[in-house]
């Protein structure tokens, strides 16, 4: 954290996942008053519960079954 003539900056770092609402509930937060910035610092592996998440939420989107982890998945009509 660090005061400015404006506010407090904050330094964080964050999965980006965990970033999708944040904006919103930062504005909720700070009555409108608070924005934020993101930059890339470099990539991780995503941790397998994590992962199986995803490929959960992805295949409910394409409505078909879960694909295994580490198998492709299947192609779809051109």
């Amino acid at each position: 954290m660090e005061p400015t003539s404006k506010g407090t900056l904050i330094h964080a770092q964050a999965p980006q996942s965990e970033l999708r609402t944040y904006a919103p509930e930062l504005r909720s937060l700070t009555k409108g008053m608070g924005y934020f910035t993101m930059e890339i610092t470099g990539y991780e592996e995503v941790p397998t519960h994590e992962a199986q998440k995803v490929l959960a939420q992805r295949a409910a989107e394409q409505g078909k079954d879960e694909p295994k982890p580490n198998q492709p998945a299947p192609m779809g009509r051109a």
